[in-house]
């Protein structure tokens, strides 16, 4: 049964010599620093962490997905023929437009099975500047369009006339159900009726990221946030205890939050609030990231 928190500050009781603490108890990731600067900046200047949307705080919606449903994610977006392992450089052009990924072969001998007549989705997605060679195992195996560096990688799966929505509708109504989730509801999480709903997929979903995070991979980047969205959800699919680091961190009154996540657990938050990943030091990290494209409600 998944239940909804509000989530709050780590123990302000920390040792002076440890600048903030990861899920662990631990010292945070020392990357962090400059991002908790800017957060810690933006706020005593007056700017709302969230600046704007429907929550008022991040909620951990623990137990969101359950085995089974992560397990058929995993194995419906590993399957041949589905999704490609990566777009990587041929020629002497900078970008590619996502309409690349339907191409009958890329550099993977990757064949698609969306037919030609497939409409146009709603990412642009650049090439990968990072070489094959630079991935590791785990990663240069897992399917994906685009490689950040050479630690982390992602797939779009709202391509293809948004493959997930269409393809994982039982874990789809509880993701998109839990992002209505909210604070006064007590822990209750909603249910999506996938035959009930009236509103197009297309309208509400801007994205469905699948991340694949390896040793030093995260994101650490300062005043990071998901702009042009409303609600993001992220959702752990690994065990915790299969990496090392990657906490998901945010920030209240400029102090870091480094969330305690298992397998399934999800955390909800207004797409403009800062937020960070610890960098990967040991194992893998799997993560499926939602957007919502902003709406009339709130």
């Amino acid at each position: 049964m998944a239940t909804a928190v509000a989530s709050s500050p780590s123990d302000p009781s920390s040792p002076p010599f440890v600048w903030a603490k990861d899920s662990n108890n631990e010292e945070l990731d020392l990357e962090l620093k400059p991002a908790q600067l800017q957060a810690k900046e933006e706020y005593l200047d007056g700017e709302a962490d969230h600046q704007g949307g429907p929550l008022e705080e991040p909620l951990v919606l623990r137990k969101l997905l359950s085995d089974e449903q992560i397990d058929l994610i995993l194995k419906e977006a590993a399957a041949d023929g589905v999704w490609p392992r990566g777009l990587y450089k041929q020629d002497g052009t900078k970008d590619r437009h996502s309409a690349a990924i339907r191409e009958q072969h890329d550099t993977s001998g990757w064949r698609s099975s969306t037919p030609e007549t497939t409409t146009t989705t709603t990412s642009t997605i650049g090439e990968s500047t990072v070489a094959r060679s630079e991935l590791n195992e785990d990663l240069l195996s897992a399917p994906h369009h685009f490689a950040w560096n050479d630690g982390h990688v992602v797939l779009y799966m709202h391509n293809e006339n948004h493959w997930f929505v269409r393809t994982l509708t039982e874990a789809w109504s509880a993701i998109r159900g839990g992002m209505e989730a909210r604070s006064w509801m007590k822990g209750a999480i909603p249910v999506l009726d996938m035959e009930f709903i009236g509103v197009s997929a297309e309208d509400d979903v801007r994205t469905v990221e699948l991340h694949h995070y390896g040793p030093g991979g995260g994101l650490t980047t300062a005043g990071h946030r998901d702009c042009g969205s409303e609600l993001t959800i992220s959702v752990l699919l690994s065990e915790p205890d299969a990496s090392e680091g990657g906490d998901f961190v945010t920030y209240e009154k400029g102090v870091p939050i480094a969330h305690k996540l298992n397998r399934g657990d999800a955390i909800l938050f207004n797409s403009m609030s800062l937020h960070n990943i610890s960098t990967i030091t040991g194992g893998l990290r799997q993560s499926l990231v939602v957007e919502l494209w902003p709406s009339k409600r709130y």
